[in-house]
């Protein structure tokens, strides 16, 4: 990340290239496929792919159990394309018969889109099964492998997906910024519709890094630098021990917190990747719970879900990648309120100033217009003022246990 180099310069091109090797060399090595990275975090991929390779007149099928299969949907939405979808629960996995039924049922069906992992619950849905009945039928499958790749094995070499989406900040442990389409050469080569976006045109984006090795407009270099000795490290540890690994942390995770909260998912769907739980940590509870994450770490996702302390009800999320990172964030706020439900807001749009200023001995809940505030030490919970600028009346109830602003 400290070397600067130019986007066009030999050094930087073979940077790219062997980013490029790297991602196919952990997908099976699979010579029908290429690499193609896009500039941007894994929507812009997904978009990309989605408007490269679904035209108006296609009619794609989207498998949805959670938010992010709802986000291909609404992309096709968006471009004008009349998709139909499957939806299930987010605590149900996609069932490969019931998706050979809708197969069956519309055959004007062109595109098989859904998600692997569902970042929302951690599900993990049965990617081989579903892809063979698409192909039996001549569908192409478009994939989601934001949460997998890298702690999932996916060997193209045996047949996959016609595309997989993936990016740089989930299980390849790189920053984000930049994420790959990585796609088979029969559609990369036959181009069936003129491009409708430029800098989301995978063929032509294709073409560039193959023709000249440059990408077509300014890369982000020192993200792409990153990446690439991430994929180093990815390769040099391996998918399954790197599975292995996030397996024993979310293991461990469960474990300690049996008895407080238990899994959304039974075990046979939870992906070692992220776990959700049911319900939030109530008053001494929360000591065991922090103390189990800092003890814990690793690069994993804890969702909390459907959760209520005391007056507050909210959805948390917590990224970590040490126990001493971890601390400094539960001890500020609970990363940011997720919407994972109808009615939860996005908490960093919401909170208002200075909420995430806070000391280490507060945590700040959030629901619509209301807020409260978690006491570490009593583990009890005081409402906050609705009007954000009352500074005074929120000092208040901190002042009352003791705790510093």
């Amino acid at each position: 990340m400290l070397l600067d180099l130019a986007s066009r310069d030999g050094e930087f091109k073979e940077v790219t290239a062997r980013m490029r090797r790297l991602m196919l060399n952990l997908l099976g090595g699979a010579k029908d496929y290429s690499v193609v990275p896009i500039q941007g975090g894994g929507s812009f991929a997904m978009e990309a792919a989605l408007s490269s390779f679904v035209s108006r007149n296609d009619k794609p099928l989207v498998c949805i159990n959670g938010i992010y299969g709802e986000r291909i949907f609404k992309i096709l939405r968006l471009w004008g394309v009349e998709a139909l979808k499957l939806v299930k629960r987010a605590t149900e996995p996609l069932d490969p018969q019931e998706v050979a039924e809708q197969l069956s049922r519309n055959p004007g069906v062109t595109h098989l889109c859904l998600v692997h992992c569902e970042t929302t619950t951690g599900i993990v849905n049965p990617l081989d099964a579903i892809i063979e009945e698409a192909r039996r039928r001549g569908v192409k499958t478009i994939v989601d492998g934001m949460s997998s790749f890298g702690a999932i094995d996916i060997d193209l070499s045996r047949g996959g997906p016609d595309v997989l989406v993936t990016s740089s900040n989930k299980c390849i442990e790189g920053p984000p910024g930049v994420a790959f389409v990585i796609a088979s050469r029969e559609l990369l080569e036959k181009a069936v519709q003129e491009p409708r976006s430029f800098v989301l045109d995978v063929r032509d984006q294709w073409l560039s890094l193959e023709r000249t090795g440059e990408w077509r407009s300014t890369p982000p270099t020192h993200i792409v630098q990153a990446t690439t000795k991430a994929l180093e490290i990815l390769e040099g540890e391996g998918i399954d021990a790197r599975r292995r690994r996030y397996e024993k942390v979310r293991d461990d995770l469960v474990q300690e917190l049996e008895g407080v909260v238990s899994p959304l998912l039974s075990a046979e769907l939870q992906s070692p990747v992220c776990v959700a739980f049911q319900r939030a940590v109530r008053n001494r509870g929360s000591g065991r719970l922090r103390w189990a994450i800092s003890s814990l770490g690793g690069p994993q996702s804890l969702y909390l879900l459907e959760a209520a302390s005391c007056d507050a009800e909210f959805s948390g999320r917590l990224h970590w990648r040490d126990p001493a990172q971890l601390d400094r964030a539960v001890g500020v706020r609970l990363s940011y309120i997720f919407s994972v439900r109808p009615g939860f807001i996005h908490g960093d749009a919401v909170n208002p100033p200075g909420l995430r200023a806070w000391g280490r001995d507060v945590i700040v809940l959030r629901k619509g217009l209301a807020a409260a505030v978690l006491c570490r030490n009593c583990c009890s919970a005081r409402r906050l003022p609705t009007r954000s600028g009352d500074e005074s009346c929120r000092s208040a109830d901190l002042s009352e246990h003791g705790l510093r602003t």
